[in-house]
């Protein structure tokens, strides 16, 4: 598995891309790597793979932590499934079960040319999300430990929440530079510090 280290979002220059103080929001590219997992069927015998193998059952728009917290599952869709993380550690778990594996799900490499991991960190990042998104983050509908696959104007992204400050958006490559401006512009009136991979 391989991960580049070119950035995928553009250098920004928007008059919101600084930092405002206690509430301003950083939104970071990440170097992620990641693999979907799409079982056959229904998906039962992937899933049972993952239970025996991994000690997981990620619930629909759910996502749990393996290998020590290094690599995420999440259930992104009816059989399937994203693992995101250290491409050592997600070579290590294909690559020991790759037989096994290729006999429940198909395979399929979403690193470096394909997904794109934006990370949109502060208080005010469910604010901004909610923007664009139709989903009742002050509910709880997208709480800590929450997935959904959903849309941002017309790009299909994948919302993580990690804490409700810090979420994660994935998306696909070509789509990343014109997804980071709308969360900028978005985020305008709090301030944004963007770090973009390899500075």
């Amino acid at each position: 598995m391989h991960f580049g280290s070119a950035s995928a979002i553009p250098q920004v220059t928007s008059p919101a891309a600084i930092k405002l103080g206690a509430q301003g929001l950083v939104l970071t590219e990440m170097a992620v790597a990641s693999i979907q997992l799409s079982g056959f069927g229904s998906g039962s015998a992937l899933a049972a793979w993952m239970a025996s193998a991994l000690k997981v059952a990620p619930q629909p728009n759910t996502f749990v932590s393996v290998a020590e917290g290094r690599v995420d599952i999440a259930a992104i869709a009816p059989a399937t499934w994203l693992m995101s993380g250290v491409a050592a550690d997600l070579d290590s778990i294909v690559a020991s079960a790759r037989v096994e594996l290729e006999e429940v799900a198909a395979i399929t490499e979403l690193s470096d040319g394909r997904n794109v991991f934006l990370q949109l960190e502060g208080e005010p990042a469910a604010t901004v999300l909610s923007k664009y998104i139709d989903i009742d983050f002050e509910g709880g509908a997208l709480a800590p430990g929450r997935c959904a696959s959903t849309g941002i104007h017309d790009t299909a992204v994948l919302v993580i929440c990690r804490r409700p400050d810090l979420f994660q958006i994935v998306v696909h490559r070509s789509l990343a530079p014109s997804l980071a401006e709308t969360l900028v512009d978005g985020a305008a009136e709090f301030g944004v510090n963007v770090e973009r991979l390899g500075e």
